[in-house]
């Protein structure tokens, strides 16, 4: 179930990267959501260290919580979906932060079973 919902996840970074496209400051997006597709693609192949995507959980953390200053209690949660395009920057930036929540919590979500897989391999190999 893991794998599927992980490929899902591969998929919708993707999706996510290639539509910054348009974005102002769309190469900072497309390397986050570059990262986040690379490291679901890593853990696919069982490559992925949980290091590396707890640190970039930690970054999406972190920045998401420096744009919720200037978010919470200033955007209506249906302004994020009623029009596609930019209302105003208050709404973008939280649409940017919702995409760093989901960032930071599948990246978490990596590094946990990916610590507790190196943790039973190297406690079955003792």
């Amino acid at each position: 179930m893991l794998r599927i919902v992980n490929f899902m996840m591969l998929l919708a970074f993707v999706t996510y990267a290639i539509l910054q496209y348009n974005d102002p400051d769309s190469w900072i997006w497309m390397i986050v959501y570059g990262l986040a597709a690379t490291f679901s693609l890593l853990y696919h192949f069982k490559k992925l260290n949980w290091m590396f995507s707890s640190f970039l959980s930690l970054v999406a953390l972190v920045w998401a919580g420096t744009l919720a200053q200037k978010v919470v209690g200033n955007v209506a949660f249906l302004d994020l979906f009623t029009e596609i395009q930019m209302k105003d920057t208050t709404v973008e930036l939280a649409r940017e932060m919702g995409g760093l929540i989901i960032i930071a919590v599948w990246m978490t979500v990596l590094a946990f079973v990916q610590y507790r897989s190196q943790l039973y391999h190297k406690e079955a190999s003792v």
